[in-house]
């Protein structure tokens, strides 16, 4: 019972992605820093839209690059 739930809680959505719980947890806190980094400077743009006019276009490409490379390396296998 109790290993069903810790399954269900911490370990399918993981698996089903082809990671690890750790593996994953971090891929996600660096999502999180792009979009918290990137939210800021888009705040700052618009305030200042002469500052950080791409930082939309920023973010995804980083987005972009994390999931190629990611790709790329599950192919690999």
């Amino acid at each position: 019972m109790f290993t069903d739930i810790f399954n269900i809680i911490f370990l399918d959505h993981p698996r089903s992605k082809n990671l690890t719980y750790f593996k994953h947890q971090r891929m996600v806190f660096y999502y999180s820093y792009i979009f918290f980094k990137n939210s800021f400077f888009c705040f700052i743009h618009g305030l200042l839209p002469c500052l950080f006019a791409t930082c939309i276009q920023n973010a995804k490409g980083e987005i972009e690059l994390i999931n190629l490379s990611r790709s790329v390396t599950l192919n690999a296998y």
